[in-house]
């Protein structure tokens, strides 16, 4: 038995990760939960698979799928971090604080800076929500915070502006190049939209009234991340923000054919509940965010 102590083991972190891919079918999904990269998460799954020399998930189109031996080391798992979780100090004190999010600005703008946040502030324990939607998702009985894009109106709501929303066209290098060729026309361009309004792509066209677009076609997505993605895969050329696409840019996967830069009218701000307004931690997490920018 007491060889067994010394025995090499799987960090409890990798095992946490295992355990929400699973339960969530999803490594994108998982790593939204853990509030890591999603390379980390499937890095953390390698790892677990070359430990034990198994295969624990099967990799369809629909999502990951537990094998046979996956199956049996989830229960492990459970059993693990519950046995675990029975030890708690008495006098440690952590405060749970969720931040709702819109999945784009939750993946590209918060994911990379909650770690250091996560650093400087120790004592609260932060979750990320993401929603598809900009609506406002606060629990009335729990001290929560949104990042919304477009300024709240409900009354019992306090906000602070986190940045303006700029919009700009992106699209792949050989879409960029068609267009330059073509004395910076989008005619015949496949116009992605990231709403259903097609409102980015209105406003910044009537700020560049020379730009053609006669025979262009519109495709609409449900996420900004999504259209981003059909632009990467040339399928069109979309509008957004660049702070939403700064990897993509910095990597050559996506590149800004205009100069024309305009603000979209609409600001990302950062909001609670009134009730909330004397909450320390709150307070904590709001300066911590604006400092990020």
């Amino acid at each position: 038995m007491r060889s067994k102590i010394y025995k090499s083991l799987p960090s409890l972190v990798t095992i946490q990760a295992f355990i929400v891919c699973s339960e969530r079918k999803s490594i994108n999904k998982a790593s939204l939960e853990l509030n890591r990269s999603q390379g980390a998460v499937s890095k953390q799954i390698q790892q677990l698979e070359a430990f034990y020399d198994v295969v624990l998930f099967e990799r369809l189109n629909s999502g990951l799928e537990l094998t046979s031996e996956g199956r049996r080391f989830l229960e492990v798992a459970y059993e693990l971090l519950e046995v675990v979780g029975k030890f708690e100090l008495p006098n440690r004190r952590s405060t749970d604080i969720k931040i709702f999010s819109p999945s784009t600005f939750a993946l590209r703008w918060l994911l990379p800076r909650i770690e250091k946040i996560k650093l400087e502030l120790s004592e609260i324990d932060i979750q990320i929500r993401s929603t598809h939607a900009d609506a406002i998702q606060l629990d009335n009985n729990v001290a929560s915070l949104a990042i919304v894009r477009g300024q709240p109106s409900e009354s019992n709501l306090a906000f602070i502006e986190l940045f303006p929303e700029i919009l700009t066209p992106m699209c792949s290098d050989s879409i960029r190049k068609s267009i330059l060729d073509n004395s910076l026309s989008l005619e015949g361009q496949n116009l992605l939209h990231a709403t259903q309004d097609g409102e980015e792509w209105f406003t910044w066209l009537d700020q560049n009234k020379n730009i053609k677009t006669e025979g262009s076609n519109s495709m609409f997505f449900d996420t900004l991340d999504v259209a981003l993605s059909a632009a990467e895969n040339a399928s069109g050329i979309v509008i957004g923000d660049p702070a939403m696409a700064v990897e993509r840019l910095k990597s050559k996967r996506l590149f800004m054919p205009y100069q024309s830069i305009i603000p979209s009218g609409k600001k990302y701000y950062i909001c609670y509940l009134e009730k909330f307004s004397g909450n320390k931690e709150i307070q904590q997490l709001v300066k911590a965010l604006v400092r990020s920018i």
